[in-house]
């Protein structure tokens, strides 16, 4: 029971909030600017006193376990995009011509789903990339978050 509540309590530990690159001022005169990156994590503890911890690196010591960035299927043809956006916009039709009746129902469907997907992820630590920066590891949300151009600017870094 104890190692469930330990899995539990230390699952938002090391949890990435946002990550900055910048460039930073060579120390040579006239030099190139280096750049780093910052990594803002989440609190631990909700405390408003508390400020996030901020760990900065040089890309040269991030490593990623797998790629951000995943090119999306796409149909290969225009005819096909069209179909597939009209077939799209007429299922958005279709639920928005339903019983007004039942959208309480609906959204409770909806709000259920969601929670039991968070409890599973919550579990498993499913959707969390593992981004190591120096001897460090910490954990990036990719199903939840947003990412520049697709991740793919992070995947460059």
């Amino acid at each position: 029971m104890a190692a469930m509540g330990g899995w539990l309590i230390f699952a938002p530990a090391y949890l990435i909030r946002s990550i900055t690159a910048r460039p930073v001022k060579s120390l040579v005169a006239n030099g190139p600017p280096t750049l780093r990156v910052d990594i803002e994590l989440r609190k631990m503890l909700p405390l408003p006193f508390l400020a996030p911890r901020v760990v900065s690196a040089s890309p040269a010591d991030l490593q990623l376990n797998h790629s951000i960035y995943t090119p999306a299927v796409r149909p290969v043809t225009a005819s096909e995009r069209f179909e597939a956006a009209k077939r799209q916009a007429d299922e958005l039709a279709a639920e928005r011509k339903k019983s007004i009746m039942l959208a309480p129902f609906r959204h409770a469907s909806q709000a259920f789903f969601g929670m039991f997907v968070a409890i599973k992820r919550t579990w498993t630590r499913e959707g969390f990339l593992k981004l190591k920066a120096g001897k460090k590891t910490y954990k990036l949300d990719i199903t939840g978050g947003w990412a520049l151009d697709e991740g793919r600017a992070l995947d460059r870094i």
